[in-house]
This record gives C-alpha cells, sequence and structure tokens, in this order.
C-alpha cells in the first residue's frame, strides 16, 4: 500500500491549537507593564518598622525622669540705689592755695583743696616742708552762705624746741577769748582772730591767726 501524504496546511494548524492549550505565565516572570508595585515599611534590626521622620520628639527628661521645666530669668539688682539722705563729698572740689601767719608769718606755702564735705564748705591745705614747724596742717569750715566762719583747726608740728601745738576755734562753743572774723573777696577767704592754743596737750592760753586761702574757682 502506498503510504498517506500529510498536507502541511492541516499540520501547521495542530501545532497552533497545542501552543494555545500551553498559554500559563511561568512563575518568577517580571510584574505585567503598566502595574506599580508597593512597597511595605523597612524593617529595623529588632524586625519593626521605622517610625516616620515627621513625628515629634518626646520632653527633655529632667533628674526625675520627668520632663524638665523651662529654666526662668533670675531677676537682677537695679543698678541705680536711692541716694543717701546725707549730702556726700564733692570728689576733688577745686585747687587751694594760701598763706598762714601767726606773731610772724608762718607758711606762704599752703596748698589744697576748696570741697563741700558733708554739706559744708570746707578748706583744706597744708604745708609739710615748713621752715619753722615739722608740718602745718589747716582745715577751715565755713557756715551759712560761705560768709562766717564754722570751726578753724590748725595743727603745727614740733618747732625748734620740740613743741607741738594745736589752734582751734568753734564758732558753736568758742572759747573764752577767742575770734575768728572772715572776709571774703571773690574767691579770696581770710580769716584773722584769736584761736585757743594747746601746747604739747596742755592749754597755753590763745594765739594770734592770720589765715588767706584762695580758691581756683567760685564753685567747690
Amino acid at each position: 500500500m502506498t503510504p498517506r501524504t500529510i498536507r502541511l496546511p492541516a499540520l501547521a494548524v495542530a501545532l497552533g491549537l497545542l501552543l494555545a492549550g500551553c498559554g500559563t505565565t511561568p512563575p518568577g516572570s517580571t510584574t505585567a507593564p503598566g502595574s506599580t508595585a508597593t512597597a511595605g515599611p523597612t524593617p529595623t534590626a529588632s524586625g519593626s518598622a521605622e517610625p516616620s521622620a515627621g513625628g515629634s520628639g518626646s520632653p527633655t527628661a529632667g533628674p526625675s525622669g520627668t520632663a524638665a521645666p523651662s529654666s526662668s530669668a533670675t531677676p537682677t539688682e537695679s543698678a541705680t540705689r536711692s541716694s543717701s539722705a546725707t549730702t556726700q563729698p564733692t570728689a576733688g572740689g577745686v585747687k587751694a592755695t594760701g598763706s598762714l601767719k601767726l606773731f610772724l608769718t608762718a607758711s606762704r606755702k599752703l596748698s589744697g583743696s576748696c570741697r563741700t564735705q558733708q554739706g559744708t564748705p570746707t578748706v583744706t591745705v597744708a604745708d609739710h616742708a615748713n621752715d619753722f614747724f615739722g608740718t602745718v596742717d589747716v582745715t577751715l569750715a565755713l557756715a551759712g552762705d560761705r560768709d562766717a566762719v564754722k570751726s578753724l583747726h590748725i595743727d603745727l608740728g614740733e618747732d625748734s624746741e620740740s613743741i607741738s601745738r594745736t589752734l582751734t576755734y568753734d564758732a558753736a562753743a568758742p572759747a573764752s577769748g577767742t575770734s575768728a572774723k572772715l572776709t571774703v573777696a571773690g574767691d579770696r577767704y581770710s580769716v584773722k582772730g584769736k584761736l585757743a592754743n594747746v601746747e604739747d596737750g596742755h592749754a597755753s592760753g590763745t594765739m594770734p591767726v592770720t589765715l588767706v586761702v584762695t580758691c581756683a574757682a567760685s564753685t567747690w
């Protein structure tokens, strides 16, 4: 018998049916175009997802573990204090120069200052290189509107006979026989009178005094 001859068109149809029945997508294939995969949270070392970066932080813990309270500014002392009722001395004052005469001229080189101390106009002058006395120190306090002597105190260091003297006048309680008259001419203050004399601690009557002091300015 002569074998049949299979036609080519019939073989092509058979192969097409076989391939259509095996059209399943194999495992491990890539995601089909157009679809989007959503990634889950990235696990941390402990296996839990990390918190989102936008979360608010917890308050700073204080010593006991609770939230630390906010610090408040410590009030500072006021830089300005109320002034004392007592008038303070005027710093520095103005320069003063002068001379002192007892029975004779004792000094022509007095120097110091004119200033207000404790509300009292005060002249303080001295000569510590005197030819007759070891030192000469004078303090004149004025009363009223600088038109009278409130007090006058003169310390005379040792003379050639090693005698020290203190001459004083106090208008509030003048010693017997003492006086001190003030004459003012511009910035020049002249005092003439008799002061109580104490020599080496012993009262020795009175001594005539002429004191002339010139202040460098009228305001002091």
